[in-house]
């Protein structure tokens, strides 16, 4: 049943030290539609890569994943307080035998853990919430303005978080999308939105910027005030901007190139070797088709059916990944139909999967995509590397390369490593 709620009033417990209220219906279909990754730190990902996954720095099981994120969830649904979450964390890491994580070795560090994971979720939640109410078209057309609002509760606060409080600008100012809060760990600032009077002419401050240097020698430009991994509108990845069909015809016509890669690392970063190894073929090749229509019958015959899942990466974590065969078969060329019989062997026994997460450089807005890479010997003078891509569990092409193409191969091995042998 929807959860009812106007889109100006607010469900949060901004102190964050007891329960929170019951959230309201779009911040929980925020939550729950971000999919579980593995990271071994916090800055793995960053921004609004965060709008699409549910992660815990360190937590790489698929199992130990999975009821953590329950836990969170039924924090925000049931509006659970944070003792309530440290004794389920306690029993989650107990029953999947996670040690070593960060903070685990003193009391003083198990609570801030465990604060960091409650209060982090539950603001980003809230904030990507209030980000898509805010957004109601109706609403922009009676309040249209946006008030920043610094909440006086906290006992350590913030300067120039003070000094934001009571701005208003308009919904569409380029300053929200760096300054929407929260704006750093622990930040109870909020928006509401505000009728056109409310607005004296206010420009958007500028405080400047300053530099952060990651754990891999990364710098990161970021607004003075904004927390390092702070600086995006959590949630605005999901609503795309709006337009005009003459841009999105150009958008569409560069393809792939209209995607930009917001996630950190690479096959050099996991110090991976930059040739992938050939791996002997089980399946025998089969026979070029000439028409779709074939490749699409032959495709059935592997799947034994219209379709297949495949469960893609290892023991500890994968992603189930579904292929149609209607789908796959309109899409590859006639040309490359032998190598169809080898797309098992691809998804069930991969080298590498990586996943990403990528903005479309006009609307804005974010997708999860996942690679799979192999290496085959193609019983000719040289290798072949197949790499498929999925999005949104779904199988949304792939290709195959000859092995001398390292600049191209190595290009697609980029952001998480998920799985590898």
């Amino acid at each position: 049943m929807p959860l009812n709620l106007s889109p100006t009033q607010l469900a949060f417990n901004a102190r964050g030290d007891g329960t929170f209220n019951k959230p309201f219906q779009e911040q929980l279909d925020f939550f729950r539609q971000k999919l579980n990754l593995p990271t071994e730190h916090y800055d793995d990902i960053l921004k609004s890569a965060h709008d699409r996954a549910f992660v815990v720095a360190g937590a790489a099981k698929a199992d130990l994943l999975t009821d953590l994120r329950t836990a969170v969830d039924q924090a925000i649904a049931d509006g659970k307080s944070i003792q309530w979450f440290r004794k389920e964390f306690k029993a989650i890491v107990q029953k999947h035998g996670w040690e070593g994580w960060t903070g685990s070795d003193t009391q003083a560090g198990r609570d801030w853990r465990t604060r960091v994971i409650y209060k982090t979720n539950m603001a980003a939640s809230y904030a990507a919430g209030r980000w898509q109410q805010l957004n109601n078209p109706d609403l922009l057309k009676s309040r249209p303005y946006w008030k920043y609002v610094h909440n006086d509760t906290v006992a350590h606060p913030r300067p120039l978080h003070q000094s934001w409080s009571g701005l208003v600008l308009k919904h569409d100012d380029p300053w929200w999308q760096a300054h929407f809060p929260p704006n750093g760990w622990g930040c109870r600032c909020r928006v509401t939105a505000v009728r056109a009077s409310e607005y004296e002419g206010a420009e958007a401050p500028d405080e400047g910027v300053y530099v952060k240097e990651d754990r891999n020698g990364g710098r990161h430009v970021l607004p003075k005030g904004v927390d390092y991994g702070w600086n995006y509108a959590p949630g605005a990845g999901l609503v795309p901007r709006n337009l005009s069909e003459q841009a999105m015809d150009a958008w569409r016509a560069a393809k792939a190139g209209a995607w930009e890669t917001l996630t950190p690392g690479s096959w050099q970063s996991y110090g991976r070797p930059a040739q992938v190894p050939l791996d002997e073929h089980i399946a025998a090749t089969g026979e070029h088709l000439k028409t779709v229509p074939d490749i699409i019958a032959l495709l059935r015959q592997h799947f034994g059916g219209d379709s297949k899942v495949f469960s893609v990466g290892g023991a500890d974590f994968a992603y189930p990944v579904m292929v149609d065969a209607v789908s796959l078969g309109e899409h590859i060329d006639p040309v490359r139909s032998k190598w169809v019989p080898l797309l098992d062997e691809l998804m069930t026994d991969p080298y590498e999967v990586w996943a990403m997460f990528q903005r479309h450089k006009g609307t804005g807005k974010v997708e999860m995509r996942v690679r799979v890479i192999k290496g085959i010997n193609n019983d000719e003078r040289e290798g072949l590397i197949l790499i498929a891509q999925a999005n949104k569990g779904q199988l949304e092409g792939w290709t195959f390369i000859p092995v001398r193409t390292l600049n191209y191969l190595n290009k697609q091995r980029e952001g998480v490593l998920i799985y590898a042998r």
